[in-house]
């Protein structure tokens, strides 16, 4: 188990125990968001990287490495009001990405010139343990550092920097090169395939995660002989070893194919999901 998700258990107990102790901002940030922050890798003794209550238009109480702002609030105490505040902070100070939390709900912004949108909303004493774990992810200083463009202040917005998630879509994609590849499905966190059957496996994973495969559908598709998604070890047929499981699930992908096979049978269950090959992108690693 990681770091991060020990941690999300340890915070679920504090929630519920500390919950009338934890009764005002300071004790919120030093017990709640700080160390979710130090497991995500920021240095908070560091004022290189991280600066605290500065600001145009208000103080906010978390810039991380010019890329990112966190406003905390106490425990309980996020509105809606608060929601508007801290997306107000991000156009004066000429930043697109910021959170607000309450060290148990963590609510992520992007903000346009014109229009905001809500990357994520997670609320750690009633989430698994699993999904809050993917979603903080996005909030890790590597994967931020990499990603977003630093935000000089007084000086105008860089412009945006390039994807380097960007490659061919699945279904233009010949699998006649080397391994490993990124797979990238609808532009969530890419997954390094060191084998073909990765690539299904990753699709399949993301098609159950996302929820457009549920326990009901299966087995997936329900008129093959041998279904490419099964959860009941009584589906599988003689041939057991061609299943593998998908990582933090009770589902099981059908890998028995060659590469072709393994490309076409993962556009098979991107457009049985109803969605696009195009938004599930191929590239070189």
């Amino acid at each position: 188990m990681s770091r991060l998700l020990k941690r999300i258990d340890k915070l679920r107990k504090a929630i519920k125990e500390n919950d009338n102790n934890i009764n005002n901002e300071t004790t919120t940030r030093y017990v709640l968001i700080d160390p979710v922050l130090r497991d995500l890798g920021w240095p908070l003794d560091d004022p290189t990287k991280i600066r605290y209550e500065e600001g145009e238009g208000g103080r906010w109480d978390y810039n991380l490495a010019n890329r990112l702002l966190i406003e905390a609030k106490k425990l309980g105490g996020i509105n809606t009001r608060h929601e508007e505040q801290l997306i107000d902070y991000l156009r004066k100070n000429k930043m697109k990405h910021g959170v607000l939390t309450d060290g148990d709900t963590w609510i992520k912004f992007t903000v346009q010139a014109d229009n905001h949108d809500e990357d994520f909303r997670i609320k750690i004493s009633s989430g698994t343990s699993v999904k809050i774990h993917k979603k903080l992810s996005d909030l890790d200083q590597e994967y931020v550092m990499s990603m977003i463009e630093p935000i000089k202040h007084g000086e105008p917005s860089s412009p945006p920097k390039p994807n380097p998630y960007n490659g061919t879509s699945i279904s233009e994609f010949q699998p006649s090169g080397k391994l490993p590849v990124k797979l990238v499905c609808q532009d969530d966190k890419p997954v390094i395939c060191n084998r073909w059957r990765d690539i299904l496996i990753g699709v399949a994973a993301h098609l159950v995660d996302q929820k457009y495969v549920k326990e009901s559908d299966c087995p997936m598709p329900p008129k093959l002989k041998n279904p490419l998604i099964i959860t009941k070890i009584s589906h599988l047929n003689k041939s057991k070893i061609a299943y593998r499981q998908i990582p933090h699930s009770r589902f099981y992908v059908n890998v028995n194919f060659s590469r072709v096979g393994i490309i076409k049978n993962a556009i098979k269950l991107i457009k049985n999901s109803k969605l696009s090959p195009q938004d599930f992108k191929i590239s070189t690693v």
